[in-house]
């Protein structure tokens, strides 16, 4: 049998089966453009969280609780079962370090916010006004709250923009000096800030800022006043983030007086943060 007559006998086939030829064609085009629009959103998404973490600058190092080897020039610890702490008493001796621009401890909790009729769920986020700098958060209505306030307890908070307009309707603008409630405790709003949008499935300006030291005295209780979720660096320069890694291990080994035990908690860059470009095979 020749290949002419292999395709007439093909062809005559497809023409008897022309649904189910069809029907096989489609569902085939159908598979092929699902698993692409999938590949698509997924590489999408990926980029733009990428983006966001990226945007914060290179000279972010995150310092978090719990054992396993802090990365980069800082590596030392190994890894073990340790969950460890992080507490507030641990920011002031990494400010001190020469290389350090900004430092910025973080805690934070879920809330019902409250004003009048209108309600949100969101995460309640307490730090001090550091935090604005090394977030690259600026206020569109309003301001920051102060380095006072933190140390007042001050019930204040600066809202995203995406909860202002949930509590007080299109862009908040009456948000600013109106009193919430978070949690059944009342807050006096004095800044709402500008939008960044969103970071894949996360709405950024779905957000609470609050002093951290009235966050941990009105919401944490017992020993987790004092605790916080992770404490935030920023390095002056690029140059230094190996080194500057380097000083804050050592300095939160003496503040946690580790002695030979394992390091409790983890130093990481933005390298360490977002995983590295695939390279493709040569051919």
């Amino acid at each position: 049998m020749n290949v002419g007559e292999l395709l007439r006998i093909s062809i005559r086939s497809l023409r008897s089966n022309m649904l189910r030829s069809f029907l096989t064609m489609l569902g085939i085009i159908i598979g092929v453009a699902t698993v692409i629009a999938m590949i698509s959103i997924g590489q999408g998404t990926s980029k733009q969280v990428t983006s966001q973490i990226q945007s914060l600058g290179s000279n972010l190092i995150t310092v978090t609780a719990g054992s396993g080897s802090s990365t980069g020039a800082a590596a030392g610890g190994s890894q073990g079962g340790s969950t460890g702490r992080l507490n507030i008493s641990d920011v002031d001796p990494i400010s001190k370090i020469d290389t350090v621009k900004y430092v910025a401890p973080v805690t934070q909790v879920s809330a019902q916010l409250l004003n009048g009729s209108n309600t949100a769920s969101t995460t309640t986020i307490g730090s001090t006004p550091s935090y604005a700098d090394i977030k690259s958060w600026e206020t569109d209505i309003g301001r920051f709250f102060t380095e006072d306030e933190v140390n007042d307890r001050a019930k204040v908070v600066v809202l995203g923009a995406t909860t202002a307009e949930t509590l007080f309707g299109e862009a908040g603008f009456d948000a600013v000096g109106s009193m919430i409630k978070i949690n059944n405790i009342p807050f006096r709003v004095i800044g709402v800030l500008k939008a960044k949008g969103s970071s894949g499935t996360v709405d950024q300006d779905d957000t609470v800022i609050a002093p951290i030291t009235t966050v941990q005295s009105r919401f944490q209780t017992g020993s987790s006043r004092s605790s916080v979720r992770q404490i935030l660096v920023e390095a002056k320069s690029t140059d230094v983030i190996n080194s500057t890694m380097a000083l804050i291990q050592y300095t939160m080994r003496q503040s946690h007086k580790l002695g030979g035990a394992d390091d409790d908690f983890r130093v990481q860059s933005q390298e360490d943060v977002i995983p590295p470009p695939k390279v493709s095979p040569k051919r």
